[in-house]
């Protein structure tokens, strides 16, 4: 039985030891996270940004169009020569540059999505965080609780039968045993509200790498335009 009461004792040590380790790790996974989110609060600023300057350039477009649209005008009225080349050859600069700045807004469009994507995920990993501090924390607390329980248990044992101390203590340990159940229960339930946390950060992340794979696809798409661009 002693030697029962010393394992107890020593497994209590280790899981406290273990608890502190976690609440360290948990409290510099938390900073990271902030850092993390002030980033991605900067690149959604970026995002906006780029979307202002996707529909400026749409309106450079718009004027271009209307441009070479009356020079085609002008040169039908007799008043102005023009070569078809000229005419075509603007017609083409408009349509590209109509197709460039649509994808641009709509490749800024999902720049932003993404930015906004990614504050909500280093949200969630930042409540994650919090809560697996308070996971570290209750751990901490049953592996005291155990390590007093293990004290008591040892004092009880060392008593005799006749001992007044010995029913006194049998109490506390009955009181502590329930102590040690009731901040079980809250760690079990800590820990699935955690991994609740996570399941809804992961279909963030799965939603993020869709809206990724998207962009890619527009920049490839805009590359190819580019590369035929006249102007």
């Amino acid at each position: 039985m002693d030697e029962e009461i010393q394992k107890l004792k020593q497994a209590a040590q280790r899981n406290k030891d273990l608890a502190k380790q976690e609440l360290i790790a948990a409290e510099s996974k938390l900073e990271l996270i902030k850092v993390q989110l002030k980033i991605a609060k900067e690149q959604e600023k970026l995002a906006k940004m780029e979307e202002e300057s996707a529909k400026l350039r749409e309106k450079l477009a718009e004027k271009i169009r209307k441009k070479v649209n009356e020079k085609k005008e002008i040169k039908e009225g007799g008043i102005m020569e023009f070569t078809e080349e000229e005419i075509t050859k603007g017609m083409q600069e408009a349509l590209l540059n109509e197709q460039i700045s649509e994808l641009e807004l709509e490749i800024s469009k999902v720049r932003k999505s993404v930015a906004q994507l990614e504050i909500s995920i280093t949200g969630d990993r930042e409540e994650i965080g919090k809560i697996e501090k308070k996971v570290s924390k209750l751990r901490d607390e049953i592996s005291k609780k155990e390590f007093e329980l293990a004290k008591e248990k040892e004092t009880f044992r060392s008593l005799e039968k006749s001992s007044d101390k010995r029913e006194k203590i049998e109490k506390n340990i009955e009181n502590l045993t329930n102590n040690l159940k009731v901040a079980q229960d809250n760690l079990n339930k800590k820990i699935k509200e955690l991994l609740d946390k996570k399941n809804e950060l992961a279909e963030r992340e799965e939603n993020m790498s869709k809206i990724r794979e998207d962009l890619s696809k527009n920049l490839i798409q805009l590359d190819k335009i580019r590369s035929h661009d006249v102007i």
